[in-house]
């Protein structure tokens, strides 16, 4: 049965999406993420993500539905072993992974720089003398939030934001963490006065945690 949160705003409802949302979800996030190699490249690729995600007992995918159209959506994460057993699964092999790129050369200079970028990061926190302490299997993982770019400013992430606070509460996890880029200053802020807190520092992203509060659950 389809979970559905009614929004104080007109016409909106937050639900779980189906096969037959694939493609509005594939056109919602083309348009949300203009430099990204997975929502730029070839459609039937995005398609595939979408449909094994939606299918993923490892995951659970929300959508705002605005009158009958995809206004916002996001995947959280709550089985990350899992959700890393499906990968090939979600993006396929390589040569798929190849064929996009080759779809949108203009992409590949940005995803080069991306990749070694997160990879350098990684060398160095790792031998940081403070590392982040593990919390794979108490938290839930905001993989990705989308807004319509004609419908922001209106409220759908926060929406969004405060039902996987909902969710992951009556999941007994303790936290909500998600990457953001650096350069993504309207998407910090949100983050921030949700009540998020940077707490591990990338090239060219940041990682924002969520300490969840049974009492605070309500509003956000």
């Amino acid at each position: 049965m389809t979970e559905i949160d009614k929004s104080p705003q007109e016409r909106v409802i937050v639900r779980r999406p189906d096969d037959r949302d694939v493609e509005a979800l594939v056109r919602l996030c083309a348009r949300s993420f203009r430099t990204s190699v997975r929502w730029q490249g070839a459609r039937w690729h995005a398609a595939r993500w979408w449909a094994q995600t939606i299918a993923s007992s490892a995951c659970e995918s929300w959508l705002c539905d605005e009158g009958g159209s995809v206004a916002a959506a996001c995947v959280l994460v709550i089985d990350e072993q899992g959700w890393a057993s499906e990968r090939k699964a979600r993006c396929g092999p390589l040569v798929d992974y190849l064929t996009v790129l080759a779809c949108r050369p203009n992409l590949i200079l940005s995803e080069v720089m991306d990749r070694a970028a997160f990879l350098c990061s990684r060398f160095v926190c790792s031998r940081c003398l403070q590392p982040i302490e593990r919390r794979a299997g108490r938290r839930g993982w905001l993989e990705l939030i989308a807004v319509d770019p004609d419908r922001r400013g209106r409220g759908l992430a926060r929406q969004l934001l405060a039902h996987c606070r909902c969710r992951c509460l009556a999941l007994d996890r303790e936290w909500i963490e998600l990457l953001v880029a650096r350069r993504n200053a309207p998407a910090r802020a949100l983050y921030e006065s949700f009540g998020f807190s940077c707490v591990d520092l990338e090239a060219v992203r940041l990682k924002y945690s969520l300490r969840l509060d049974r009492e605070a659950a309500p509003g956000g």
